[in-house]
């Protein structure tokens, strides 16, 4: 990715980001290459923010509908600018409605979700509001989340999301109890030699043994490790 002043640019798409409550992450780039997207014809993007993990899916999928949520006003209507200007407008929706309301109000299931959830339990509230509300569990608790998807959840279907390690054996045990299960795992390290920062999970409705795997993002020498460049390749623009 390449950015601007406001914008990140993508090798097929561009994020504008400056009202959105959340901006363009590591977490999201890799929650969006992650996902595992195979047999997913419709797809949920739970609190999409600017949109990239939407856009990320739709580019990686080109038959895939994609629904996007977003509780955040400003940041709703960003979204759907980036979307409307990238090359999957057709296909990709942001709706401005909190997961409690849509999941109530729909009776769609869907084949993939994902979510870049919001995760502080605890701790002093940002001062500003819309990023206080994108970055604590105030308005989306692991229990809604987990209860949402479980009501919109295919029987085939995947649920993807990315946590802090303190967090992700909490959400693990949340999700239990609605019967979803983890399948599949990745390990994130910022650096080399430094301690874990992310797990990427992926749950069904299957309960068997899980995959667990590692990434590394940075090398010794500061370089992106060939793992982090194979996984994210079709987006960052210098590689």
């Amino acid at each position: 990715m390449k950015r601007r002043k406001g914008q990140f640019d993508f090798k097929q798409f561009s994020i504008r980001q400056e009202f959105s409550a959340m901006k363009v992450g590591t977490d999201g780039v890799l929650l969006g290459a992650w996902a595992n997207i195979a047999g997913s014809a419709r797809i949920l993007d739970i609190g999409t923010g600017t949109g990239l993990i939407a856009l990320m899916l739709a580019q990686r999928n080109p038959s895939a509908v994609i629904d996007s949520i977003e509780i955040d006003k400003e940041s709703a209507i960003e979204a759907s600018g980036n979307v409307s200007r990238s090359p999957w407008a057709d296909r990709v929706k942001v709706l401005h409605e909190s997961i409690q309301n849509f999941s109530s109000d729909t009776s769609a299931t869907y084949d993939l979700i994902v979510s870049n959830p919001p995760f502080f339990n605890a701790g002093t509230p940002s001062p500003a509001a819309g990023r206080h509300q994108a970055r604590h569990t105030s308005q989306l608790s692991q229990r809604d989340l987990v209860l949402a998807t479980a009501k919109l959840l295919s029987n085939h279907g995947r649920f993807c999301v990315i946590l802090p390690v303190t967090e992700s054996e909490q959400f693990i045990s949340t999700a239990a109890g609605s019967k979803l299960w983890p399948g599949r795992k990745t390990i994130f390290f910022p650096k080399a030699r430094k301690h874990a920062e992310r797990h990427l999970i992926e749950f069904s409705r299957k309960n068997t043994a899980y995959k667990e795997d590692r990434l590394v993002q940075y090398d010794e020498h500061g370089e992106w490790t060939d793992d982090y460049k194979n996984l994210t390749r079709d987006f960052h623009i210098k590689l």
